[in-house]
């Protein structure tokens, strides 16, 4: 049998970890809250280069020239920051929240209105002493040039298509078609796009 040795936390770790679990902050990455406290005080629809430069220093890989208009909320615990990957000539708006408890990956040319919420994390059915069974993580994909109005909530597992339009307020439950307007709840096409690209 093999030997287990276990060493005693210093005292400021022990601290720091009672006050994080106390305050709910246990599970968030420090970079990630050092991020969240340098950009927090920023006026929102401002500085969103200075922000982008502030969350991939914190580990979120974002591409160039993505603006982000305000506080960026990613949950996930501690492999949140590693699970997003942002690309170039994004633009999300605030209140933005995103479930990084799997990997969400956002195109090129994406735009997230105000309040997009995107969720990867969900339960298996359990017994009925306690519903929310085990977590199921699964990914999300945000193609390239999708835009997603205000209030959208994308759930797990889903993949939005390349050029699709998420109308506001709509809950998306199964994946998008490229280049198709979805709205509702549950969100389904209203109508296909066109493809060709204007100059």
């Amino acid at each position: 049998m093999e030997k287990v040795i276990s060493q005693q936390e210093p005292g400021h770790h022990r601290i720091l970890n009672a006050l994080g679990d106390e305050l709910g902050l246990s599970w968030v990455p420090w970079r990630l809250m050092l991020a969240h406290a340098l950009v927090r005080p920023l006026p929102e629809d401002m500085a969103g280069r200075w922000r982008r430069i502030v969350y991939q220093s914190a580990g979120v890989k974002i591409g160039p020239k993505t603006m982000i208009r305000g506080v960026l909320y990613l949950r996930g615990g501690r492999h949140a920051v590693r699970n997003l990957t942002i690309g170039r000539d994004c633009l999300i708006y605030p209140p933005s929240s995103i479930d990084c408890c799997a990997p969400v990956t956002v195109g090129n040319n994406v735009t997230f209105g105000p309040g997009v919420t995107i969720v990867t994390g969900t339960h298996e059915i359990n017994d009925p002493c306690h519903r929310a069974g085990s977590l199921l993580p699964r990914p999300v994909v945000i193609e390239d040039g999708v835009w997603l109005c205000l209030g959208v909530m994308i759930l797990p597992g889903v993949t939005i298509g390349q050029g699709a339009v998420v109308a506001a307020g709509a809950i998306v439950t199964k994946d998008v078609p490229p280049h198709t307007l979805v709205g509702g709840n549950p969100a389904r096409v209203i109508r296909t796009l066109e493809m060709e690209v204007r100059r």
